[in-house]
This record gives C-alpha cells, structure tokens and sequence, in this order.
C-alpha cells in the first residue's frame, strides 16, 4: 500500500488557508498513493467554543465537497455536523467517493461541542485491511485485537519536553500487539500558548521505526506499507526542541493574528536576551524591536549589555530612559502622600512605567509586545503586576532560570559552531554570566529575595511537578547532603500559593511541559 503522510500546520478557521495547504501536497502524489492529513485539517484546531458555529459545518462542508472531488484517495479532518450531531471526523475518500467516516471516540478536553463518536474504523481498500481514527481510540481498538494490514492515526497531538518519546514508547507497543504497522499523521506549529510538536512517523509491526518526520516544519513523504525498512534516526535534542517550539509558537502567534513586528524591553539580562533571539530567528531582524529603558538604578554594564544584545542581532533599538518620568510621578504622588519612603512602591513605579513605555512604541509600529518574564520568576511572583508581567504571549513563562542559562549558552554554542571566527554572539556571554537582578533599587540582586536559582528551581520542580510536601523535600535535599533551611522551602511554596492571582492576570504562556502554570496547574486563587 503506497501511503504519503503529510504534516502540516493548519490555520484555525481558515479554511480556503487550509484547502490550499492540502492541495498543495497533492500536486505531483500519484493517484495510486493515499495522502493522509492531520486531525481537523480542513478547519484547523484547536476549534474550542467555535464549535458551537453552524457557519463553521457549512463552511467545512464546502471545503470537503472540493478536495473530494480531486478524485484522489485521501484522509483528512474536519468537522462534521448530521441528524446524529457535530463529531470531530476523520474522512476517508477513494477515487473522488467517500469510502468511511471515523469519528473520535474518546474526546479530549479540546473537543467542546463535539459529540462522542464511533472510534475507529475498519475499511477495505485496493484488497488491503486499513483501519483508521484517531490517536485517542487507539487504546479501545487495540482492545479488540481485530488483525489488519495497517493503522493510520490522525491527531493533533501537544508537544511538551518529553513528548514524542511518551508517544513514540506506546505507539511501539501497540504495533507489536496488533501486528500491525502504524501510520502516525500529526501536525506541528502552534494556537496561541499551545505547541503542535509534529514529529509523525511509521513503525513497522516489529515496532521499528521507519521514518520520522522533523519536529516543527511542514513535510510530505511517502511510503510503501509492505516494503518498510527500519532506520536509525536520532530525536533532536532536549534544548533544540525548546528552541525550536519556542521560534515556531512566536512565529504563529504573530502571523496568524496579523502582528507584523515585536517590541521587547532589553534589559542587559539573560531574559530579554535570550527572548530577543529567539524572537529574530521567529520573525526576522527586520521585525523586533528592542527598547532599552533604564532608570537612575540601572548599572552601566546593563546598558552595554542591552545595546550588544540589539547590535549582535542587528535589530532596530532606541534607548528611552524613564528618570525623567519617574521622578515626575514622584513628584506628583508626594503631593498627595507627602515625606513617604521609598519602598515596593517606587520600585514597581518604575516597571510600569517601562510597561507604558514598550506599549507606546507597541502601537506605533502595530506591534505585539512580547513579555520575557521566566518560570521560576512567575512562580513566586517575583515580578510587578501591570509592569513586567504584562503583554501579549509569555515567551519563556514555562522556562524555569536554569534553563533558561542552559538554551543561551546553546543557543550561543550553535552560533559558534557556524561562525567559528565571530564574537558577535546573540546573547552576550555577560548576561549569561553576570548575576541576574531588578535593578529598581541600588544594588538590588535577585538573590537578595529568593534563594539561588538551581535550589529554587529544584524547590519548584519537586514540589510542582511531583507534587512532594516541604518535608518530602527536605528529606530529599538531606539524602543528597545538600544543605537547604526548611524554611527556604517553607518559604517558596507559600509564594507559589500567594501569587497565583498574579498568574491568572500574566500573558498568554507558550507550553512546553506538563505543568505550564494556568493551561496545566488548576488550583484556587485564595
């Protein structure tokens, strides 16, 4: 059976977008090869409460009708509303007739309106068993143990750090107990904080793999189902699938909200730094905008930082000291609240007042600003609300600091390698070397508040994601000899608990683990 798995990234709701994705792919495919597409490839996903549109059914309809009448052997998805309901479906056409519908079964979170539908199905096609669906049904099919030639599965499955190897792990299982080789059909870019990691792949019925598509890139390739051969393809690395999800979650959230250009605050840290990159890979130098901001507090090295951060990327830049502005609105505000000291007050002040700042540059160039506050920071609410916390998506808000160190340096490795007789690095080695800090009161260090960034990652990591007590912790921390106050702890978890009101009121988080606060971490505010 000669198949072609086509891995795309669709636009949601944009379905003449979408129609001429898949057409695309067909030229030159001969009609003999069954072109498989990803769940919700004619509507594009995630759907959410725009399921709830008759418009979107009619429209899809539409869309159908038309690759149908390609007369070419395809699978693709769509939604599909009858006398039975609206189904997130996987339609299956031969020769320009349609041949079967799959409609998902076990419905995930993303499937609002949906109704639950028949799993997967079992079709003949030119003298071979194909059965087709979903990844979700999977786990219920294989239940049955029914024997067929091949398993094609459609999905648009959410990348997170280690999941292709979660996936890759069942799949390999699945393949053995049934038999059976599996085609796996995924689509990669990104909706909104969401990743669409891609990766699709064939496994024969050893389990082998036998072809594995990039991550985070559009590609066509076909197979022969009887003749598949293993290979040895290595999986990118931990910190290039960051780097890459990160690129491709900005690239999309500005292309397909219709943002051209990005404002950023450089601060001359690590943050900013690395976002700044990142954001130039994503968008194009011509596209980021850097605003360097600095008050009477901010050390020379800072501004030296910031300016070769936006000379190394070559980036548009301006320099706006806000001095003039805070001590304005010092002025003003004393009037009414005289012989004050300075405290938390003038400190956010001034993180505010960058805030209006890299606003005002945002809507004169029709920009999106993009916010550079990390994980670790986000989860103890080390940041001011309406100031640093503010913008349009959260790059690095599922980043934690060590990590953040670790994909700079990366990120500056690859750029030797390439240029091994350049120091004109994209992150300047200072910000990755110096400690990190505010700057909104003379000496300030973020040590000063918090506990070293790799104690307080660890602190984070244990007590978020395997959800240990502080004793849990303690012991752990005691096994390794390493010395942490119970109270450090004590004192993490109860900003962890006290900040989630700051959270709920952050930017928009690009995904990448399982645990990225808000999307993943549902706990009350109070």
């Amino acid at each position: 059976m000669k198949i072609q798995i086509n891995q795309i990234n669709p636009k949601t709701l944009g379905l003449d977008y979408n129609k001429d994705l898949i057409t695309d792919c067909l030229k030159g495919v001969n009609t003999d090869v069954l072109s498989i597409f990803p769940e919700l490839s004619v509507s594009g996903g995630m759907l959410l409460n725009t399921s709830s549109y008759n418009d979107l059914y009619s429209n899809s309809m539409m869309v159908c009708e038309s690759l149908i009448e390609e007369k070419r052997d395809l699978i693709f998805g769509t939604p599909i509303q009858s006398g039975e309901g609206r189904f997130n479906s996987l339609v299956m056409v031969q020769n320009g007739e349609v041949l079967a519908l799959s409609t998902k079964k076990n419905l995930s979170q993303f499937d609002i309106g949906f109704q639950q539908g028949g799993g997967i199905e079992l079709v003949k096609y030119n003298n071979h068993s194909l059965a087709f669906g979903f990844l979700e049904d999977l786990e219920e099919f294989a239940k049955e143990k029914i024997q067929t030639d091949v398993i094609v599965l459609c999905s648009n499955y959410l990348f997170h750090q280690s999941s292709q190897k979660e996936l890759f792990d069942e799949m390999v299982v699945a393949a053995r107990t049934l038999n059976a080789p599996i085609v796996f059909c995924n689509r990669y870019g990104a909706e909104g904080g969401y990743v669409y990691g891609g990766g699709s792949f064939i496994i024969n019925r050893k389990g082998e793999l036998c072809g594995l598509f990039s991550g985070f890139n559009q590609e066509s390739k076909s197979f022969e189902t009887l003749t598949l051969k293993p290979i040895v393809q290595n999986p990118s690395s931990k910190l290039q699938n960051i780097y890459d999800a990160l690129t491709t979650a900005i690239k999309d959230y500005c292309n397909k909200n219709g943002i051209k250009k990005a404002v950023l605050g450089l601060s001359g840290g690590i943050d900013s730094a690395l976002v700044c990159a990142i954001a130039v890979r994503a968008l194009g130098k011509e596209n980021v905008i850097g605003i360097l901001m600095p008050s009477e507090y901010s050390s020379e090295h800072s501004v030296e930082d910031a300016l070769c951060s936006a000379k190394n990327l070559e980036i548009e830049h301006y320099i706006v000291p806000i001095k003039d502005a805070f001590n304005q609105c010092s002025t003003t505000y004393n009037e009414v609240l005289p012989n004050q000291s300075f405290n938390v007050a003038e400190e956010n002040l001034q993180s505010r007042l960058r805030m209006i700042t890299l606003m005002w540059f945002a809507n004169k160039f029709g920009a999106g600003v993009l916010n550079t506050t990390n994980k670790s920071e986000a989860a103890v609410g080390y940041g001011t609300i309406y100031g640093d916390t503010s913008g349009a998506i959260s790059i690095i808000a599922d980043v934690y600091k060590t990590e953040v160190w670790e994909l700079s340096k990366y990120i500056n490795n690859q750029f030797l390698e390439e240029n091994p007789n350049s120091t004109n690095f994209p992150i300047p080695q200072n910000s990755i070397n110096k400690a990190p800090s505010a700057e909104l009161h003379p000496g300030q260090k973020d040590s000063d508040s918090l506990p070293d960034y790799p104690i307080l990652d660890r602190i984070l990591k244990e007590y978020l994601e395997n959800c240990k007590t502080t004793e849990e912790i303690l012991n752990d921390f005691e096994k390794e000899s390493l010395h942490v106050e119970k109270q450090t702890i004590e004192k993490v978890i109860r900003l962890v608990k006290i900040n989630e009101w700051k959270r709920r009121q952050c930017p928009t988080a690009i995904k990448l683990t399982k645990f990225c606060f808000i999307i993943d971490r549902k706990v009350p505010i109070s």
